[in-house]
């Protein structure tokens, strides 16, 4: 418990000088004024208690916002089986009569049909892709290389996408739930 040394506290009364008006400070003042002086400034220890306290909440800052970077949506385009090997990347020279543009960037969830009227063994040409007809893809996706993400393990692509929502919204639903549990 802290003791106050009541020859500290300053007087409530104004003082009377040269035209200068003081008012009066209350007891709860003054009494705050001496807590102040007592205890000292913000020094080298509290600065260290400061940043002891911070660390905690750091950290879960940074498993919080984590979920930007792991969910995140991946460049991804059908893959087309006529075409695509196992060599294939995300860019490719028959994308240009496989895959329609929107916005100057492929099609991320649909592909031109293939024409049901060839003969023979269908081959990765313009004359095999019909471009009045789009369909979504139905035999996978190409990613951009090295990407690692929920989506790109999962393949959570276009019409799964309210998946990914669904992992943030459970994730906060959790830590909201852990911070109840733990007063």
């Amino acid at each position: 418990m802290l003791k106050l040394d009541q020859s500290k506290l300053v007087s409530g009364e104004p003082k009377s000088g040269s035209g200068d008006i003081d008012i009066p400070k209350t007891s709860e003042e003054n009494q705050l004024d001496a807590i102040i002086v007592e205890i000292g400034q913000f020094g080298h220890f509290q600065v260290f208690n400061y940043l002891l306290l911070c660390l905690p909440i750091i950290c879960n800052a940074f498993y919080s916002i984590s979920y930007v970077f792991t969910a995140s949506d991946v460049p991804h385009r059908c893959n087309i089986t006529m075409c695509d090997g196992l060599d294939s990347r995300y860019e490719e020279p028959f994308l240009n009569f496989t895959t329609p543009q929107r916005h100057g960037n492929w099609a991320q969830c649909e592909q031109y049909a293939v024409r049901s009227n060839l003969v023979g063994q269908p081959s990765c040409n313009v004359s095999s892709f019909d471009v009045g007809q789009r369909v979504p893809c139905d035999a996978g996706y190409k990613m951009t290389d090295g990407e690692k993400t929920i989506a790109a393990e999962f393949n959570i692509f276009c019409f799964d996408q309210w998946k990914l929502s669904m992992v943030g919204t459970v994730n906060n639903i959790g830590q909201f739930v852990g911070y109840l549990a733990n007063p």
